[in-house]
């Protein structure tokens, strides 16, 4: 998986094999969703920090049709420690959980600028000297 940006809510990250998907994984939540083709970064960042409100409110996000690619958010409760799933929608997306991933670090969602690859750079760069 190629992580793409961090954000308050968490770390996005973005993969590409047969199927594409967004995760977004935070501290205490994890968010699935399938990629729609030709998003822009700002529509992905609506959606996650939409999905997010939602997912820290413990309920099913509203959505619209054009809204309907989100197939899992869930978070744990810090009180209980509980898992709390709030949307889960089963589809060929879990096959990506019976295989290990191949190693993918530097995909760019299709129809994005090739500048995005710089901040791919400087994340990964981070990550490697533990920052």
């Amino acid at each position: 998986m190629t992580l793409i940006e961090r954000f308050p809510e968490g770390s996005l990250y973005f993969y590409e094999e047969s199927v594409a998907i967004w995760v977004v994984v935070g501290i205490e939540s994890v968010i699935v969703a399938y990629q729609e083709p030709w998003e822009s970064f700002e529509q992905v960042v609506t959606r996650v920090r939409h999905w997010h409100k939602h997912l820290e409110a413990g309920n099913n996000p509203n959505l619209d049709r054009d809204e309907c690619h989100l197939v899992y958010a869930a978070r744990r409760n810090q009180a209980s420690g509980d898992v709390i799933t709030v949307r889960f929608v089963p589809g060929d997306w879990m096959g990506l959980l019976l295989h290990r991933l191949p190693e993918h670090r530097n995909q760019l969602p299709s129809g994005w600028p090739e500048e995005f690859r710089l901040r791919i750079r400087d994340l990964q760069s981070q990550r490697t000297d533990g920052g």
